[in-house]
């Protein structure tokens, strides 16, 4: 009966010692941000400013991410068209007050990375690939281990409903995420 619990242990610990390890987006450091054309000479940004998730990782790869958006806290540097951006035309946050992304499978090639996961806008769930480039680890404070990912994603806003003022307002929008995620 020892020498079944003492293999069990072992191998109990075998495979915690191989889990994944997870972290957790630095939000004070991060940026999710979007443009897109306007008027079709120039071009719109903006950006989410409350938002959460994570990233696990087996060794130096990452093997999902999770991130979920407050669709309320959209921020375009203009309050009359952030107020209009919350409503129906666009991400009407009322109904639709969260936006998520979950991977369905990460490439890693070196430091690039293919994130391809299930993106969810206004009620409408489509495929979405970002292009990231990883960086780290480094030691923060108090020898947290940190991690960067920096790329973007393109989609069509069309694809979730959101088709109001096209072609004035572009169809085609770019995701740019600036992470920085910490091991818990």
């Amino acid at each position: 009966m020892f020498r079944t619990c003492t293999i069990l242990l072992v191998c109990l610990m075998t495979f915690t010692a191989s889990a994944g390890d997870t972290y957790q987006f630095d939000t004070v450091h991060s940026s999710v941000m979007f443009s897109v054309a306007h008027n079709t000479v120039g071009m719109a940004h903006g950006r989410f400013n409350t938002y959460d998730g994570a990233v696990e990782y087996d060794g130096d790869t990452p093997t999902s991410v999770k991130v979920t958006i407050e669709t309320e806290s959209i921020d375009s540097g203009d309050a009359k068209r952030d107020g209009h951006l919350r409503k129906p035309d666009f991400f009407n946050a009322a109904e639709f007050p969260q936006i998520t992304f979950t991977s369905t499978s990460v490439k890693a090639d070196g430091d690039k990375l293919e994130v391809t996961g299930d993106l969810t806008m206004v009620g409408t769930t489509k495929p979405v690939t970002f292009h990231l480039t990883q960086k780290g680890p480094v030691d923060g404070r108090g020898g947290a281990k940190i991690r960067g990912l920096h790329g973007q994603a393109v989609i069509n806003r069309s694809d979730f409903g959101m088709s109001y003022g096209i072609p004035g307002i572009g169809d085609e929008v770019t995701i740019s995420v600036a992470l920085e995620v910490v091991a818990k």
